[in-house]
């Protein structure tokens, strides 16, 4: 068997019920790591007439495809041809629309069809002789491997339930073990294994007969704990990455060899499988740390973090009827409620108190803010499962060729946010907005900074504030000192003394806000909806009446009313925003969670490597490099 191409790995983050496992099962259902045919996305494109699957993977069937394109084309010609008899305004904007929804429907379909083309790069992703092209994992499997790994070592955890279904698994493990006669012969065994730079052969089918004792303790520990394995993963995964341990919390701040162990271990099951040849294309599910992410940014050159989004109500009834169903626990709305509420708060990082915190517990939002693409898994749909998968094909055409699809209009406009975003010098985050007019131009652009002829937080460290120019916020920090200051010279007794503190800038609004006040009224610096609407009035121009607000953060409450106000249609966001409820000061203003590629990986899947017309031309003469198209599948070669 040839060598596989390079690793292509896709994070999945999102919070709890957003749809995470959902759509790593599109990939590939983990809980079958064995089975006959593991293709789900595939094997759905062949449902729908899509592809064809052939002795050595998949190749798409133009013959339906084409007989698509053909039913699309010709409804778009009869309604661009039909004339209604009757000039009545509401019936003449009728047939507009109609006209519009039937022409959005073709231009879909059409660039579905150039995304199918890409599919023929997947082809050298599809292992000879083996079932999977996707192999799926999740971090929290490797939580409840970790915890196994404790247990085996006659450690036990605080959780007697999960003590006994843990003891459980490792002995059927070890009953696996024996049956296809492999040396390994205990969990903590493989652990040692996986860790060594050349693991055993056995270690691979080692690895198997865990996955799936692993899942089944999963499936088990929801109904054990009566709907508390999500808590419990999460106290676990925290502990492991403060200390290494899952059943310590241990003391103080965490230590930096832990913060990213998980991610190491995930790394070397990735690296396990794909030495034994038998996926090169990863799909990673439940990454809920940013420093893991980051982790695996800095390790796999072809990692792409996907971020899922629905909103809180939609992801609790989820979370319920899984309960429900899936658990068969028996428990009431009001208590499942309290549950998922505690559950949520402690994924999306509101109860890390400071930096420190956040490197080992779970941090949704910052997740989210990383991500090279989203997706909005909101509507509860017939076609749900269609829609999603048009989604996925998008995506994973545009990490196979670069290019394939192009941005669109939401993906313009929030990258040129992004650009206006990353012109602020607050230190505590930088937001960007650009606001379109009716007609789809570009009427406003701004970000978040201080007035004109003032100096900017990332601008302004501590050694500067005895000039005179800073005299009048000197004279307004309390005691004269900034918090910065004091911290810093409690950690000088700590024995600490690795930071120039006189270059280190500090937030105004931070020093001279009380605990118990709002903030924003301290912050120097205007909002970037604001900026946005005051160019936009400068410049003057067609106004932001009726227009739409691309914004990097949900608006706050002060930016929403002015939003309003302006009278600006429709906003679209990517991240948000804390403590904010602009839905109360937003009515009858349209409010978008952003969907697409985000400007992290704009240019990395929308550039193409090379001319459309050189590429064809390359293709037809057979002369493209590493490539052989007159062969039954293209394969890739690796130097």
């Amino acid at each position: 068997m040839g060598s596989l191409p390079p690793r292509i790995v896709i994070g999945l983050t999102g919070p709890v019920g957003s749809g995470c496992s959902t759509l790593a099962r599109f990939f590939d259902d983990p809980d079958k790591i064995d089975r006959e045919h593991g293709n789900n996305f595939l094997n759905q494109l062949v449902k729908h007439g899509y592809l064809l699957q052939c002795l050595d993977g998949f190749v798409v069937n133009w013959k339906t495809v084409n007989k698509k394109t053909a039913e699309k084309l010709d409804a778009h010609r009869q309604a661009k041809s039909r004339i209604d008899p009757v000039d009545e305004i509401y019936q003449q904007k009728g047939l507009e629309e109609q006209r519009k929804e039937v022409f959005e429907d073709l231009g879909t379909f059409l660039e579905e069809r150039e995304s199918l083309k890409t599919l023929k790069f997947m082809q050298p992703y599809y292992p000879k002789g083996k079932p999977h092209l996707f192999r799926t994992l999740s971090m929290s499997d490797v939580i409840v491997f970790r915890a196994l790994v404790e247990i085996d070592k006659r450690r036990t955890s605080k959780y007697g339930k999960f003590n006994s279904e843990a003891k459980d698994a490792i002995k059927k493990i070890k009953e696996g073990f024996r049956k296809i006669n492999i040396n390994i012969v205990s969990v903590s065994r493989f652990y040692d294994e996986i860790s060594k730079p050349d693991p055993p052969k056995d270690a691979i089918r080692a690895f198997k007969v865990i996955h799936c004792e692993v899942r089944t303790l999963k499936r088990k520990l929801m109904k054990v704990t009566n709907g508390a394995d999500i808590e419990i993963l999460q106290q676990f995964g925290n502990n492991i990455r403060k200390c290494g341990n899952p059943f310590a919390q241990g003391n103080g701040n965490a230590s930096k060899k832990y913060c990213v162990q998980l991610a190491q271990d995930m790394e070397k099951v990735i690296n396990l499988i794909y030495k034994a040849q038998e996926a090169a294309f990863f799909v990673v599910d439940c990454l809920r740390n940013p420093y893991e992410a980051l982790y695996f940014r800095q390790r796999f050159p072809l990692f792409y973090l996907l971020s899922i989004y629905a909103d809180k109500e939609t992801r609790f009834q989820r979370r319920f009827r899984d309960l429900m169903i899936g658990g068969g626990i028996d428990t009431d709305e009001k208590a499942a409620k309290k549950q998922f509420i505690k559950v949520d708060e402690l994924d999306s990082g509101k109860q890390n108190n400071n930096v420190q915190e956040g490197t080992y517990k779970q941090d949704v939002t910052r997740c989210v803010q990383m991500s090279d693409y989203a997706i909005n898994n909101i509507e509860e749909r017939s076609d749900a499962e269609g829609f999603l998968r048009r989604k996925l094909l998008r995506f994973v055409s545009l990490v196979l060729s670069p290019g394939s699809s192009k941005p669109r209009k939401e993906e313009v406009y929030m990258n040129m946010s992004y650009a206006m975003a990353v012109k602020s010098n607050c230190i505590c985050r930088q937001v960007g907005a650009v606001i379109t007019g009716e007609d789809e131009y570009v009427v406003g652009a701004g970000w978040n900074d201080v007035a004109c002829g003032e100096i900017s937080c990332g601008l302004r460290p501590l050694c500067d504030l005895n000039a005179d120019l800073h005299k009048h916020i000197r004279d307004q920090l309390k005691n004269g000192k900034t918090r910065l200051e004091r911290d810093y010279k409690k950690r000088i007794k700590e024995g600490y003394k690795g930071y120039p503190l006189d270059q280190a800038c500090f937030c105004f609004k931070d020093e001279k806000a009380s605990k118990n006040q709002h903030q924003l009224e301290y912050c120097l610096a205007l909002h970037a909806e604001e900026n946005a609407i005051i160019q936009g009035s400068r410049i003057g121009g067609p106004g932001v009446r009726g227009g739409t607000i691309y914004t990097t953060a949900q608006p706050c409450t002060l930016c929403a009313k002015m939003i309003k106000q302006a009278g600006i249609r429709k906003v679209v966001y990517t991240d948000p925003y804390p403590k904010s409820e602009p839905d109360i000061f937003m009515s009858n203003v349209e409010l978008i969670q952003f969907e697409g590629v985000k400007p992290r990986a704009y240019i990395r899947l929308f550039m193409p490597n090379m001319d459309q017309k050189e590429w064809e031309d390359l293709e037809v003469y057979n002369t493209l490099p590493g490539f052989d198209f007159n062969k039954e599948s293209y394969l890739f070669e690796i130097g």
